[in-house]
């Protein structure tokens, strides 16, 4: 499971409830969306009008 966190995070969370920070975000992140078949991670910026998409596996 991946999520957003403020002040711009984001993590994974595994499933003993640990928190791990994959990358810190830019003001603006939102809606973000993980892809498991994938391993597609995106991450729309709604103030720069881009979307980025990352390869992650856990």
């Amino acid at each position: 499971m991946t999520r957003s966190s403020l002040p711009g995070r984001a993590l994974h969370v595994s499933a003993d409830g640990t928190a791990t920070t994959l990358m810190t975000l830019q003001r603006g992140a939102v809606d973000h969306e993980y892809v498991a078949e994938q391993r597609l991670l995106v991450l729309p910026m709604v103030l720069d009008d881009v979307t980025h998409a990352y390869r992650w596996a856990p």
